[in-house]
C-alpha cells in the first residue's frame, strides 16, 4: 500500500507520531508538507526527521493564509502513483482542491480531513471548490461529531469517520513531580490552570470572573500568549485578584506535561461565536493522561472528548464554572476518580497509536 499524506501540520516533528506508527505497518508512505509557514504570530520551518516517512518538501504561494496558499506543483504524485492520497486541509480551501485534482489524475483513491463544525454557505470560490472536493473525495475524516453533521448536511454521501487528527504520546504526558517548578513559579494553594492561545474565543473573562468566586486559597496558572491578556489583566484588577494569576508565555511542547502536572485541575472555558466553536479541545486529552482533572465548557466537542471523565458547565457562565470548580476543590476523592478515568480515556481514544490504527483501518477500508 502507497499513501501520500498532504498536508501543512506535519510541519513540526512533534506532530508526526500517526505517520510513523502507519509507515510501521508496512504502509510505503509519504509526506508533502511545506517547507516553512509563516503565520501572525512567527515562521515555522520545517524540522528534519529520521524515520520510515519520506518527506517531500515543497514550496508554496501565499504562506499563512489558509485558505488560498497552495503548492508550486505537485508533479510528485505522476512519478508515485500512491493507492491513496490522504489530504489533511479543509475541503474549501485552494491546496484541498490543488491535491484533490492531482490525484485524481492518477487514479488514486482521496480522502481529506475537515475540523469544521459549522455550516457555513461560502461565496465563489469557495464554494466551486468545496463541491468539486466533496463531489470528487472516496471518504472524509471529520475531527469531530458536529463537524460530520456539516458534511451530510452538505450532500456528502461517501464514508465519514469521526477521529481527530492528533494523538497524544501517554509516556510523555503523565503524572510526574512538578514540585520544583511549581515552587519556582510560586504557585500557592489549589492550582487552577489553563493552557492555550490568550483569545476571547477561549473564554479566559469567564474563567477569571469564576474564580473570584471562590472561596478556597487557589493561584490560576495561565500558560500561552496572546491579545487578549491586557484585557485579562485588567479584569483581575478590577475584581481585586491580580495577585492571584501567574502568567507565563508559551513554553515548548516537551515541557507541557511539568506545567500541566502543576495544576491541580485544568479548564477549558472555551465560548461559541458566529464563525467559530470548540473544535476537539487537544489540551483536555494532554492534561487527562497526565491525571489531571478536567472542567469544560458545552462548546463544541468539548463535552465528547471529556466524556464521564471531568465536568461539563455551561459556556459564559461564571457561576455555574464557579460551582463546579467548589465542587472538585472541595472533594478530594472525587479529583482523583475523575484522574483516573481521565487517563483511561486516552489510553482507550486518543493515544497515537490508536489514531494510527484506526486511520489504517479506513485505508483498508477504502481500497476493499
Amino acid at each position: 500500500m502507497r499513501v501520500v499524506v498532504i498536508s501543512r501540520s506535519y510541519i513540526p516533528r512533534v506532530n508526526r507520531e500517526k505517520l510513523k506508527k502507519l509507515a510501521e505497518k508496512g504502509i510505503d508512505l509519504y509526506l508533502i508538507t511545506p517547507k516553512e509557514w509563516k503565520d501572525k504570530l512567527k515562521k515555522y520551518s520545517l524540522e528534519p526527521d529520521i524515520d520510515k516517512i519520506k518527506i517531500i518538501p515543497k514550496s508554496i504561494v501565499l504562506s499563512g493564509r489558509l485558505s488560498l496558499y497552495f503548492y508550486n506543483s505537485l508533479r510528485d504524485l505522476q512519478e508515485l502513483k500512491p493507492d491513496i492520497v490522504h489530504i489533511e486541509e479543509e475541503p474549501w480551501t485552494l491546496s484541498c482542491f490543488q491535491a484533490m485534482s492531482a490525484a485524481k489524475k492518477v487514479g488514486s483513491k482521496t480522502i481529506f480531513f475537515t475540523w469544521e463544525n459549522i455550516y457555513k454557505n461560502f461565496i465563489p470560490p469557495f464554494s466551486l471548490i468545496e463541491n468539486y472536493n466533496l463531489r470528487n473525495a472516496d471518504y472524509a475524516i471529520a475531527g469531530n461529531t458536529d463537524a460530520k453533521k456539516v458534511l451530510i448536511k452538505k450532500g456528502f454521501e461517501k464514508p465519514i469517520r469521526v477521529l481527530p487528527q492528533l494523538g497524544v504520546d501517554p509516556t510523555m504526558f503523565k503524572p510526574q513531580d512538578s514540585s520544583l517548578l511549581k515552587e519556582r513559579l510560586n504557585l500557592n494553594g489549589f492550582v487552577i490552570g489553563f493552557v492555550g492561545r490568550l483569545v476571547k474565543e477561549k473564554g479566559l473573562l469567564t474563567l477569571v470572573e469564576a474564580v473570584s468566586k471562590i472561596n478556597y486559597e487557589y493561584t490560576l496558572l495561565i500558560v500561552g500568549r496572546g491579545n487578549l491578556k491586557i484585557d485579562i489583566i485588567n479584569l483581575a484588577k478590577k475584581l481585586g485578584i491580580e495577585r492571584k494569576i501567574k502568567f507565563v508565555d508559551t513554553v515548548p511542547h516537551s515541557e507541557v506535561p511539568k506545567y500541566l502536572n502543576c495544576m491541580d485541575i485544568l479548564v477549558l472555558p472555551s465560548i461559541t461565536t458566529k464563525k467559530w466553536k470548540e473544535q476537539f479541545g487537544h489540551v483536555l486529552i494532554e492534561a487527562m493522561a497526565c491525571e489531571v482533572p478536567v472542567i469544560g465548557s458545552n462548546s463544541g466537542e468539548i463535552p465528547n472528548v471529556i466524556g464521564d471523565s471531568g465536568l461539563v458547565f455551561k459556556e459564559k457562565d461564571a457561576n455555574d464554572l464557579a460551582e463546579k470548580l467548589s465542587i472538585l476543590m472541595s472533594d478530594e476523592r472525587l479529583r482523583k476518580s475523575l484522574a483516573k478515568k481521565g487517563r483511561g480515556r486516552v489510553l482507550n481514544n486518543y493515544t497515537w497509536d490508536r489514531i494510527a490504527n484506526e486511520t489504517y483501518k479506513i485505508y483498508q477500508d477504502l481500497l476493499g
